[in-house]
């Protein structure tokens, strides 16, 4: 083990990965360190400690984008040394498991899941996102402008001459309404909506993705004069563009 120097210990990537180095000493080492950072910290409050602890591992093991299956069992082996529970760390882990189906999309690697709506031949299922808005634009009300009666003139007893009449035109009043709530599922082929009003788009139809702060809009490949964006209003929207974008795109 690495002398202190000031009171820290320098941790070292390839220390951590050492076939040398047992999964039992390299948490032992990672807890020591983080023991003394939060100490330097002015912590004292023992279950935040071990919290602290338990995120300074993650962020050791997650430095370069990769978590390998021994750094997994040294933060199980960790978690337990610590006796943590879900509710104490949870949502750190979920953060990263997050965090590393981000870093493998962009590595370019998608995955192929259990597809929880029926699929095409040769068609695998990379991606499903539930909890999923789906928005449209919509005519909400029409509205008759530029309509006149016109005039009348009193021609003679019971003849009466009417002008400047006409029907005017209506005009649609058209908003972003919600159609239906359900599962986005990313195929190798095709953009699925699960829910209620479900359909389907396959990717080489479509021509534009436009991604905001809440989802993100595609803009399909037609010639019908009805033809709008569909709009996602997304749980995850940074986890479910990217993912989108990476499947449209092939990768």
């Amino acid at each position: 083990m690495s002398s202190r120097r000031s009171g820290s210990v320098a941790l070292s990537a390839d220390g951590l990965r050492s076939p040398r180095c047992s999964e039992a000493r390299r948490s032992s080492y990672l807890i020591d360190d983080a023991l003394v950072r939060a100490s330097s910290a002015g912590l004292r409050n023992i279950a935040t400690i071990k919290v602290r602890v338990y995120q300074h591992l993650i962020t050791e093991v997650s430095a370069d984008q990769i978590i390998t299956p021994q750094e997994r069992h040294v933060m199980a082996m960790t978690r337990e040394m610590l006796r943590l529970s879900d509710a104490d760390v949870g949502s750190l882990e979920q953060e990263l498991n997050r965090r590393e189906v981000i870093w493998s999309i962009q590595r370019g690697e998608l995955p192929t899941i259990n597809s929880p709506v029926a699929l095409q031949k040769n068609e695998v299922a990379r991606f499903a996102f539930y909890g999923v808005e789906f928005h449209q634009e919509r005519v909400v009300s029409r509205k008759c402008v530029g309509s006149s009666e016109g005039y009348s003139i009193r021609i003679a007893k019971g003849v009466t001459y009417r002008a400047g009449s006409h029907r005017g035109r209506y005009v649609n009043r058209t908003a972003l309404v919600p159609v239906g709530i359900g599962q986005l599922v990313l195929t190798s082929k095709r953009l699925i909506f699960a829910g209620t009003s479900g359909f389907s788009v396959p990717f080489i139809k479509i021509l534009q993705l436009t991604a905001y702060a809440d989802g993100f809009a595609i803009t399909k490949d037609s010639t019908a004069k009805s033809n709008v964006p569909f709009v996602f209003i997304c749980p995850d929207p940074e986890l479910t563009i990217l993912a989108t974008t990476a499947c449209i795109n092939g990768t």
